[in-house]
């Protein structure tokens, strides 16, 4: 019996690793950023800057979110293109590779029957 993993479950594995480390960058970025935002403000209470902060980080993460879903989803596009592409490619070789296979066929037979 086989305890490792297969490559497929690595992979997704994988995958799922650096999605958590992109995704814990990008809270620490936003809450650095709320925080130097919030500072801003020296006139404002501790309280009122942590809920300017808070306000900051949300829409922050909410961007991240929707930029992270508008790539994904281009990601999956292009792939699809690129997959067609591919398919049309290996499609038109087989093709010529078929031609070129009869045509030498064809032509042998001539010569022989000659």
């Amino acid at each position: 019996m086989n305890d490792f993993p297969s490559s497929g479950e690595v992979t997704h594995g994988l995958h799922q690793m650096e999605g958590f480390l992109y995704w814990k960058a990008e809270e620490t970025g936003a809450r650095r950023e709320a925080a130097a935002f919030s500072e801003e403000f020296p006139w404002l209470s501790n309280a009122e800057r942590h809920e300017i902060a808070e306000r900051y980080f949300r829409m922050r993460m909410e961007l991240a979110a929707t930029t992270t879903r508008h790539i994904a989803k281009r990601h999956m596009e292009i792939r699809a293109d690129f997959e067609d592409a591919l398919q049309r490619i290996r499609r038109r070789a087989a093709c010529g590779l078929t031609t070129m296979i009869f045509s030498l066929s064809l032509l042998l037979t001539l010569l022989l029957l000659t």
